[in-house]
């Protein structure tokens, strides 16, 4: 097969499966979801709701990433009276949404090898109500996946990108690489060291537990790290790899488990990306945004009214929702704001990420904006997101997160771990001009100091109002708060390492 099998994120094997009986794979059949990946993983593993079996070989993920469920050889139970000769890809996404450029281009590589794979004619690749011998009635999968619910316009898709190397099969946008000189350590022992960036290539080699290595690259997907000690060079996880110069911070009773995000953080692609005007980040700007990302991840999979707020459809409001206001440049990104869920929120802290940056630098001690001459309690700007009180009467929810911050900062005023804002300091000096706050005694000043005694709390406020009153923030009017891929994946690891350590809550 001159064509490589595009990278698998993970197996997970369904029991929804057979045996082929001897049958010739001749087709490929493509679906879409209409549920989220958690969900259909779920329904793969546990059945529908009506009870049926159902699965599929593949799924594609919003972001692009390919799961696999049923292994090629075996029957998937995908496109009832097709199943035996088929390979069945699930796309994740709505009944009306079409495919996202990362999906695109994984689907593209996925098709391709396949088509290769088993001798497949590319006239035979066929959406689920299209598909030969379908015997299930009617159905609007694949829905708007191609544009149109016709067979003809999934041949276009197949003729425009898999037959010829279309748009669709640019590479990944380049993410920054490390600084000269810059090492990690190996946290595992036996650390294969490979060819190229995936478990198919060649070992050229492996490292030992403690064994610091010169950090070259990072690949595309943030998931590999090119590592070079003595004559050995090559590719190694970034899985079991942190960054030498960074010292694991302190966070009481969660450090053991909350450490993992860190280090991932820490050592990810935008931690080492040279933000235009302002620098790279201070590292603990990236790795508290990933915790707070966590925090608000698990507070969304619990139904947080706060936290759904956040991730709710683009509401189409330019002039109020700043997702709106950004949906040409999401769009370009490949990053779709279409449907309300978890892909909306990460997308959400993605643009409030780059927001920090314009405001503060990432400096989550940051006191107001000395040029300008707003100095009342209540609308004096304080912290990385460069926020003031007055913002509240946007939405009831940062009404309700200032009091509960507030009710647990002064409770505890010595835990700075609850705020992470223990975290927020790293690679940041903290002066008393920063540290002023302005005004009168009383909610506006506390919410001041809030904002900087507790970072996350400043974040999870911008968040809200970033959908709710997106002119309170000037980089986001003129669209100088920069969207970078580099942190989508980041925090698209963060919901990974959530999910698979079981962390909830944060």
């Amino acid at each position: 097969n001159p064509d490589t099998k595009p990278d698998i994120k993970q197996f997970i094997q369904s029991p929804n499966r057979s045996s082929r009986n001897g049958a010739v794979i001749t087709m490929v059949v493509m679906h879409c979801t209409e549920a989220s990946w958690a969900s259909t993983k779920a329904t793969f593993l546990n059945g529908s709701s009506s009870g049926r079996q159902v699965s599929a070989h593949y799924v594609i993920d919003r972001n692009g990433d390919i799961y696999q469920m049923v292994i090629d050889s075996e029957r998937a139970n995908h496109c009832k009276g097709a199943n035996s000769n088929s390979i069945g890809i699930e796309h994740v996404a709505s009944a009306v949404q079409t495919m996202t450029a990362a999906q695109t281009a994984s689907s593209v590589s996925l098709v391709r090898w396949l088509l290769q794979q088993y001798d497949i004619p590319s006239a035979q690749v066929y959406g689920h109500d299209f598909a030969p011998g379908y015997s299930g009635g009617g159905t609007s999968c694949p829905d708007a996946l191609f544009g149109a619910h016709t067979q003809q316009a999934v041949q276009d898709w197949v003729n425009a990108n898999v037959i010829s190397a279309g748009p669709a099969l640019a590479a990944l946008p380049a993410v920054a690489q490390p600084v000269a000189g810059s090492q990690l350590t190996v946290t595992m022992d036996s650390l294969n060291v490979r060819l190229a960036a995936s478990v198919q290539a060649t070992i050229m080699g492996s490292l030992n537990q403690g064994d610091v290595v010169a950090w070259l690259a990072t690949s595309p997907d943030q998931r590999w790290a090119k590592v070079q000690k003595g004559a050995l060079t090559g590719w190694s996880s970034m899985r079991f790899l942190v960054d030498a110069a960074a010292a694991v911070p302190t966070l009481g009773q969660a450090g053991n488990t909350l450490s993992a995000i860190t280090t991932m953080a820490g050592t990810s692609a935008i931690a080492h990306y040279n933000w235009p005007g302002r620098g790279v980040a201070p590292k603990g700007y990236i790795k508290g945004m990933a915790l707070v990302y966590a925090r608000v991840y698990c507070k969304l999979l619990g139904g947080d009214f706060a936290a759904v707020e956040m991730a709710r459809a683009n509401s189409g409001f330019s002039g109020s929702d700043a997702l709106a206001h950004y949906a040409a440049q999401f769009h370009e990104a490949g990053m779709d704001n279409d449907a309300a869920g978890v892909a909306t929120l990460r997308h959400l802290f993605v643009l409030m990420l780059g927001l920090g940056m314009r405001e503060s630098s990432g400096k989550y001690c940051e006191g107001r904006d000395m040029a300008a001459n707003n100095t009342t309690a209540n609308t004096t700007e304080a912290g990385m997101m460069q926020t003031s009180f007055n913002a509240r009467k946007a939405h009831p929810q940062m009404v309700a997160l200032f009091n509960a911050y507030q009710a647990q900062f002064t409770a505890n005023p010595n835990n700075p771990s609850f705020g992470f804002l223990d975290v927020f300091k790293e690679g940041v000096t903290a002066t008393a001009a920063n540290l002023k706050n302005w005004g009168a005694a009383g909610p506006g000043l506390d919410f001041q100091k809030l904002s900087k005694a507790c970072p996350a709390f400043a974040a999870e406020f911008c968040a809200v109002g970033l959908r709710n009153i997106r002119a309170h923030w000037g980089p986001i009017n003129n669209h100088a708060a920069e969207i970078r891929p580099e942190a989508n994946l980041m925090f698209a690891r963060v919901e990974e390492i959530v999910n698979t350590g079981n962390l909830c809550p944060v």
